[in-house]
């Protein structure tokens, strides 16, 4: 055996039990995540069987998943967009898709993973890492802005009562907002 023939077996044993150890991370992540949520159903059963849930939140759950859903699709957009920005064209499906497979790693601790899953995606589609990275950061700074920008106006709109308070979903303002700005004013004047 050649010291060349050595490294390529040692360099395809190292890869095959890197693509192994992946997975039962994965399986112990996701076994981690089920077992949590069974002992807190087991913990919390009596609490969970009283529970009524109306028609209404039926409907309001269904709507506020489909809000959900469009976020995330949404967002997505917005990084196939920037890639597209950066020189970096890729197929519309691709970003989607690439989006929304990473999405659940958004829970794993570190908040970090999806970022790098979706620059390893990128990396395999042939992208640069450079502009990919600089996609991947600015994705979510675009939308936190449009998100600012979206509860500024609905803060200011004619129909609030007060400019201080943001109105809530009954037409009134939130109570714990008001109280809170009442408090900010007391201690500075």
């Amino acid at each position: 055996m050649t010291v060349s023939e050595y490294h390529l077996g040692k360099q395809k044993y190292l890869t095959t039990m890197r693509r192994y150890l992946n997975g039962l991370i994965q399986v112990g992540f996701l076994g981690a995540a089920i077992v949590f949520i069974a002992r807190v159903l087991l913990e919390h059963w009596q609490d969970v069987k009283v529970l009524e849930l109306q028609p209404q939140a039926w409907v309001y759950g269904t709507v506020a998943l489909g809000v959900a859903i469009l976020a995330q699709v949404i967002e997505s957009l917005v990084w196939g967009w920037l890639l597209a920005d950066m020189q970096q064209s890729v197929p519309t499906w691709w970003s989607m898709i690439t989006f929304i497979k990473y999405v659940p790693a958004k829970y794993i601790p570190g908040n970090i993973w999806h970022m790098y899953g979706r620059v390893i995606a990128a990396q395999r589609q042939g992208l640069s890492l450079e502009p990919t990275t600089l996609s991947v950061m600015l994705e979510p700074l675009f939308c936190h802005c449009w998100g600012f920008g979206l509860g500024l106006a609905a803060t200011h709109s004619p129909g609030s009562r007060d400019p201080g308070s943001v109105p809530n979903s009954f037409g009134g303002s939130s109570p714990s907002v008001e109280l809170s700005m009442a408090s900010v004013q007391r201690t500075t004047g």
